[in-house]
């Protein structure tokens, strides 16, 4: 199980950052259903898939680091983990949208 964090701001930014109306979402799945989204989109040659799918961990992981200060894999970090494994992109969307309106940031 890899941790994905999706572009939203993070408290350790600042208040302007973490404010009402922001949330941590961190999406991943096991490798084996990585692998295969990514040979379905035809991103890279069925050789360079693992690597380059290492390379990406390693430059989220970073980047992440750099611009929090925390470490990516800290489940204590996201306000919400989705498990991308057996659901597609629309489904990943339908479960933000609906912990949006869970916490009352979207409305119902």
């Amino acid at each position: 199980m890899y941790c994905c964090p999706m572009r939203t701001p993070s408290p350790s930014l600042g208040e302007g950052w973490g404010g009402v109306g922001f949330v941590n979402v961190a999406e991943g799945g096991d490798n084996a259903a990585r692998q295969r989204k990514v040979r379905e989109k035809g991103y890279f040659p069925e050789e360079d898939i693992l690597k380059n799918i290492k390379r990406i961990d390693r430059e989220r992981r970073d980047y992440y680091r750099y611009y929090t200060g925390k470490s990516w894999e800290n489940l204590e970090n996201y306000d919400l983990m989705i498990n991308t494994t057996k659901l597609s992109y629309d489904d990943m969307v339908e479960c933000v949208v609906d912990y949006l309106k869970m916490r009352g940031i979207l409305a119902k």
